[in-house]
């Protein structure tokens, strides 16, 4: 599969925006993005493939990442994978979803995020969106 200039510019603003929350000797990184922080792509999760996986040396969850670009996010694919993901971080409350959009697309993904919390039951919120706006 290739993947697009602007997909990979999503998956290294996933890479940054996590390694900035984190103790980088505690937890290991695998990720699409080859060359960057970590030479293993991920494993699948739910079935599907993230992005990037952050987890802690024992293995627990910290951040599941994936990219998402503004044609990806009303597509079946997109609505499966992030519920399958969700679900299977729902019981580590530690771990969190992270979706990274283009800019101008953070209400939708927000309003698809928001729509599978609910629709499979979940009250805790397990996710954050993050888009390459202007800062």
């Amino acid at each position: 599969m290739t993947v697009s200039i602007d997909h990979q510019n999503l998956i290294e603003l996933l890479e940054h925006w996590c390694s900035e929350r984190v103790n980088r000797t505690e937890h290991v990184f695998l990720t699409d993005s080859v060359g960057r922080l970590g030479s293993e792509s991920p494993p699948k999760v739910g079935g599907y493939k993230p992005d990037l996986l952050c987890m802690t040396v024992t293995g627990e969850y910290v951040f599941l990442g994936d990219a998402k670009t503004e044609g990806d996010l009303s597509t079946s694919h997109t609505r499966n994978q992030l519920t399958a993901f969700l679900k299977s971080i729902s019981g580590n409350e530690r771990a969190l979803l992270v979706l990274a959009v283009p800019w101008g697309c953070e209400g939708a993904a927000f309003s698809l995020l928001q729509h599978i919390q609910r629709s499979i039951g979940q009250t805790r919120k397990q996710w954050a969106v993050i888009s390459n706006a202007p800062r």
